[in-house]
């Protein structure tokens, strides 16, 4: 989101007007903007819209286009999207849109069976700016492993065990609310998580600069984590991945690296610890690959930031 509003500052573009993803903001029209308060509309896909039928912020975000378009009289646009296994009928919403950009070519192609067109544009976190830019001449200096979490919870409950037995740091990505007794919960369970809890707020999540540093110290990751992924690819830092509640990393490694040998679906697939020593590394050819997919993918986020301003402006 920092990266979105810096560029879209950039563009002569100011957000008047903003709306959480967890909240569907079909239940109060009283806060909504009205005819003539903005220009235009931008939903920040990311991750959200997948498995509509059991995820309801899925419609909600795909339904935008069709009241900036009907109530606002507004140009609308879908950017920085991963789509996998909805509804006809969220399709049907999504051709309400101006535009739609999505981020890997898994996503264009479901966008294609369902007849609708897409522009394949990076993740944001690929634009050069803010905390993430390029990194200086020179490679850090990388030692050990570490681990992050996933939003698949079992996932992190793996990759946390694995770094509290080797020894390595552990990253949890997102905040832990501390866990309260309702009865629904077994004893051991209660435990397990109020120790989750007590090690996060020992070590609450890391942002920006320190969150680079925290990668770019380490020889390789271990992560559940899809932007943990690009922000490993970003850095040039080695990483194994176990695949997030969409196939999303592995749609993303296949346009960057053109192969899917650094991500798994299940933990258990993950490499024994003798043979980690192998990932710990770049080949030629993907650091080959990774490098020209920054370059391109920086210059197709530019433009497309560029080519919404422009729509606003007709």
């Amino acid at each position: 989101m920092d990266n979105l509003e810096t560029l879209l500052r950039l563009n002569d573009l100011d957000v008047v007007w903003r709306w959480p993803v967890g909240r569907d903001w079909r239940e109060d029209p009283t806060v909504l903007p009205k005819l003539g308060d903005v220009d235009l509309v931008i939903v920040n896909g990311e991750g959200t819209i997948h498995h509509d039928q059991t995820r309801p912020p899925a419609m909600w975000l795909a339904e935008a286009g069709r009241f900036a378009r009907e109530r606002l009289g507004a140009p609308a646009f879908l950017i920085n999207a991963t789509l996998h296994s909805n509804s006809r009928d969220l399709y049907g919403a999504l051709s309400q849109f101006t535009d739609l950009f999505v981020r890997d070519t898994m996503s264009a192609d479901e966008l294609e069976r369902h007849g609708l067109r897409g522009h394949v544009v990076p993740d944001l976190t690929f634009a050069e700016i803010a905390e993430f830019a390029p990194l200086e001449t020179g490679s850090p200096v990388r030692s050990g492993t570490c681990g992050t979490d996933s939003i698949r919870q079992e996932v992190a409950d793996v990759i946390e065990r694995l770094c509290r037995q080797q020894g390595w740091p552990f990253l949890q990505m997102e905040p832990v609310e501390p866990p309260s007794w309702n009865g629904a919960l077994r004893p051991r369970q209660f435990v397990s998580r109020g120790m989750r809890w007590l090690r996060y707020r020992a070590r609450p999540p890391l942002r920006g600069d320190s969150f680079r540093q925290f990668l770019t110290s380490h020889a390789l990751v271990i992560t559940g984590r899809y932007h943990a992924v690009t922000m490993c690819l970003k850095s040039r830092t080695p990483f194994l991945a176990v695949e997030s509640n969409t196939p999303k990393t592995t749609a993303l490694l296949r346009d960057v690296l053109h192969a899917t040998d650094r991500v798994v679906d299940r933990c258990e697939q993950l490499p024994p610890l003798k043979d980690l020593g192998r990932w710990a590394t770049w080949t030629e050819n993907e650091l080959q690959l990774i490098e020209a997919f920054l370059r391109r993918g920086d210059g197709e986020i530019k433009g497309m930031i560029r080519s919404i301003a422009e729509q606003a402006r007709c």
